[in-house]
């Protein structure tokens, strides 16, 4: 929960300066706001026939994204999704994998979201 999050000095100084920059009146406003966006999933096609998704929350970082993927031989892999140079998290799945389970994780550490997409 947004109150909650804020008991913690490093998250109440993230917040407060979250409320600064998208001009909102403190940080539990911050907070509330980061609890109730949800986060953004854009799948864009590869040249070689994969899917590279691309996952962004307007205004708030990510806590944590793990994904599931299942390829047609139906073996599994599981793996967590960093930043890359340019402080985005983008995920490439090639076309041999069937199935994607993406779970997000916010900032105020109690929601997660579930993506699920049938491959090729």
């Amino acid at each position: 929960m947004p109150k909650k999050c804020l008991l913690d000095p490093a998250m109440k100084e993230y917040y407060k300066k979250k409320a600064k920059k998208l001009q909102l009146p403190n940080a539990y406003t911050a907070a509330i706001t980061d609890y109730m966006r949800k986060p953004k999933v854009k799948a864009s096609p590869r040249y070689d026939g994969g899917t590279v998704y691309e996952t962004d929350k307007k205004g708030f970082d990510l806590k944590k994204i793990d994904i599931t993927i299942q390829s047609n031989d139906q073996s599994t892999m599981v793996r967590s999704v960093v930043k890359n140079q340019y402080g985005e998290r983008v995920i490439a799945i090639g076309k041999e994998e069937r199935m994607m389970r993406m779970h997000i994780t916010d900032n105020t550490g109690s929601r997660d979201w579930e993506m699920a997409e049938l491959m090729r």
